[in-house]
């Protein structure tokens, strides 16, 4: 295990990771991570584009243009069902 140390500057929360760890990973300075909290453990991840949650996504949807989607869905509703899914 590596000690990390958080600290603020700027008024952001800086985390300081280890020299070896950073090594180890083969991280660069400047280099963007993602974070998500996992079973309430802190999970950092490398990757080129972000990964949204259900939530996320539903916080930033326009209202009005879901309930106009939402008046044009009588296909959803004429499908047959294949499983258990809730509509």
């Amino acid at each position: 295990m590596y000690p990390c140390k958080i600290s603020k500057r700027n008024g952001d929360f800086v985390l300081t990771l280890a020299d070896d760890l950073v090594s180890r990973l083969n991280l660069k300075e400047g280099q963007t991570l993602f974070a998500s909290v996992q079973d309430g453990a802190l999970l950092l991840r490398r990757g080129s584009t972000l990964c949204y949650s259900l939530g996320d996504l539903l916080a930033a949807t326009n209202p009005e243009a879901l309930a106009q989607a939402n008046a044009h869905s009588e296909w959803l509703e004429a499908s047959p069902r294949a499983g258990r899914e809730i509509i």
